[in-house]
C-alpha cells in the first residue's frame, strides 16, 4: 500500500503514515522502517508499507520510504541537520 508521513512523534519513536484515499492515519514505530533510520524519516516522505489492523487501529508494518535522491551525501547532511 502506498501513502505518505503525515506526523512524526521524534521523543517517542513512532509516526503516522496516510495511505492514498484513505482518510484515517496509520500509527507505525520506527522498529518498521526498512531502509532508513528513524532520524532521517521526514514529514511529507513517500512510503510504501503493509497496512494491518490492531486492537487500538489501523497500523503500518514494513515501511519503506521512496525518497529519491538517497545519498550518502544526503545521509550525511541529515545527520549533520535533522529536521530540515
Amino acid at each position: 500500500m502506498d501513502g505518505k508521513v503525515v506526523r512524526i512523534v521524534q521523543n517517542k519513536g513512532f509516526f503516522f503514515v496516510r495511505a492514498v484515499g484513505e482518510r484515517e492515519d496509520r500509527f507505525a514505530h520506527a522498529t518498521g522502517l526498512l531502509n532508513i533510520t528513524f532520524d532521517q524519516l521526514r514529514h511529507d516522505d513517500e512510503v510504501s508499507f503493509t497496512p494491518e489492523a490492531s486492537d487500538r487501529g489501523p497500523r503500518a508494518s514494513s515501511v519503506f520510504v521512496k525518497r529519491i535522491g538517497m545519498t550518502p551525501l544526503r545521509n550525511a547532511l541529515d545527520e549533520l541537520f535533522p529536521n530540515e
